[in-house]
């Protein structure tokens, strides 16, 4: 499965599997989850300036492309990174400052992080109000994106894209783009299956890209725990698979990226050792009734997904 790859509507391909970075900090933490992973044979990783973890994966990566025991060269590797809200006036410097940080000429992927705009004080670090709240700007996705695709143009990324965005403004992208997205990456699994988003990217030619598909959450004491879900349970154990493995298996079932992160060298290999489920188990899986949002961040306002 780590070598199966998706193409993407500019002609690219992107691995199906990824190794997402996403709360890894610490040179070791990030050094272990990322060299165990290339070993196993993974060839994508997802980062995020805002992740704060850039300049150590950096260094890692670095590390790696100059060992011949690894014998991997850049373009075998895969590279996502987002730009962060704060950035959204001056999307240049926040691909430069990303860029400097991996240790990296270019990214195969940049997408924007959020459809939401944050005042920032100089160093782009969000400024935030007296209760502690990120101070939100109008967000007008026209203009980041054609700064997104003078990017493109000028050989800092290969591919851009989008994520946790909604129909209205991936519609007002489609509507005034010389270059479409190519992937929207949002929070899915069997607890928020997103139909209608699905469709519309699907209908577009938008890769979809899932985040959080095993049920990260901020809440891990009041959210509902996806992974010990009795449908779920049961249905990986009668097919000797864990529980991780079936949700990514269904995913990728439905040709979506995933991005699982892990610290955890078994883990690694396991999200990465996926089945082909029967039509009659993906049935099984859609028909969950529980819907919970685990990533959903209020203090973003109210048009974080639209």
């Amino acid at each position: 499965m780590l070598q199966k790859k998706v193409k993407l509507n500019n002609g690219k391909e992107i691995p199906i599997i990824g190794l997402g970075t996403w709360r890894i900090n610490g040179k070791e933490y990030i050094r272990n989850s990322i060299t165990s992973a290339l070993e196993i044979g993974y060839r994508h990783i997802d980062t995020a300036w805002v992740y704060e973890n850039e300049q150590d994966i950096g260094i890692i990566l670095s590390d790696i492309l100059k060992n011949k025991k690894f014998n991997i060269k850049r373009e075998d590797l895969f590279i996502t990174s987002k730009l962060w809200n704060t950035f959204h006036h001056n999307v240049k410097e926040g691909v430069i400052q990303t860029l400097r940080h991996l240790k990296l000429e270019y990214l195969d992927l940049y997408l924007v992080h959020w459809p939401v705009s944050f005042k920032s004080k100089n160093n782009y670090e969000t400024d935030r109000d007296k209760e502690g709240n990120p101070i939100l700007l109008d967000f007008d996705p026209v203009s980041v994106w054609k700064q997104m695709e003078e990017l493109v143009e000028s050989g800092l990324t290969k591919s851009i894209g989008v994520a946790n965005f909604g129909t209205q403004n991936l519609t007002k992208i489609l509507e005034n783009c010389r270059i479409k997205p190519v992937i929207n990456q949002f929070e899915l699994h069997p607890y928020l299956k997103q139909t209608d988003l699905q469709n519309f990217c699907t209908n577009h030619n938008i890769q979809i890209q899932s985040y959080s598909s095993l049920g990260s959450s901020d809440n891990e004491n009041t959210a509902p725990n996806l992974k010990e879900d009795p449908l779920l349970s049961k249905l990986a154990q009668n097919r000797n698979i864990t529980t991780s493995q079936l949700i990514l298996s269904y995913l990728t079932h439905k040709n979506i990226c995933v991005i699982p992160k892990s610290t955890n060298p078994t883990h690694i290999h396991q999200n990465s050792q996926l089945i082909q489920l029967t039509d009659q188990e993906v049935q099984q899986i859609e028909s969950i009734k529980t819907e919970y949002r685990y990533v959903d961040l209020p203090s973003f306002g109210k048009d974080r997904f639209k």
